[in-house]
């Protein structure tokens, strides 16, 4: 992005946390940066993962843009816009439901850019146990659904760049590579929808 490779931070906490009381998250940005541009580059572009990764609380997103951070995004979205009786046990059709409102709502925010998310579902109990969130009844149609959202969502804001994540978390239920389970679907929705 603008000449510059990318470099997505998953864990800016845990940058603060090794520079504590020498810069932080900003000072380690800035001296990757001067080594990038040493080394013949134009830079580093860097984008936060950021957490709580559902809100839009644009107090948590100034905070990493005053970090030096050129963008954020997210690992995923696994919310349900508010609308789950329980929020550890919930249908994919409510990420469905409530994954534009949640890409209007930070777009909104307007201090720096970011990359928004359609999410492949989450599942983690391979992983995780009982104690998983598990959002249930993902299908390759909700998910066409959330392409069509972020399709729209694109040509109404001009926003051009967006992830599909994870591919292939098997363990964590999040994943839209081919598989016994879908075939080629998720794939079809993303080609069928942007192509």
């Amino acid at each position: 992005i603008d000449d510059k490779p990318v470099v997505m931070i998953w864990s800016v906490g845990g940058m603060d946390r090794d520079m504590e009381g020498k810069g932080g998250a900003a000072r380690l940005l800035e001296i990757s940066r001067e080594m990038a541009i040493e080394a013949g580059y134009k830079g580093i572009y860097f984008i936060a993962m950021k957490w709580p990764e559902a809100s839009t609380d644009p107090a948590i997103i100034k905070d990493l843009a005053d970090k030096g951070f050129d963008m954020t995004s997210i690992y995923h979205y696994m919310h349900h816009g508010g609308k789950a009786e329980d929020p550890q046990h919930f249908p994919f059709e409510l990420v469905a439901d409530s994954s534009y409102d949640h890409w209007k709502s930070w777009h909104e925010a307007d201090i720096i850019p970011f990359l928004p998310n359609l999410s492949t579902g989450w599942d983690s109990r391979p992983w995780h146990g009982d104690k998983s969130t598990v959002i249930y009844g993902r299908t390759p149609e909700l998910f066409r659904r959330i392409c069509e959202d972020a399709k729209r969502f694109a040509d109404e804001t001009g926003v051009t760049r967006m992830t599909l994540a994870p591919l292939n978390e098997w363990g964590e239920g999040s994943y839209a590579e081919p598989c016994k389970e879908f075939g080629f679907e998720m794939y079809d929705a993303v080609r069928d929808v942007f192509c």
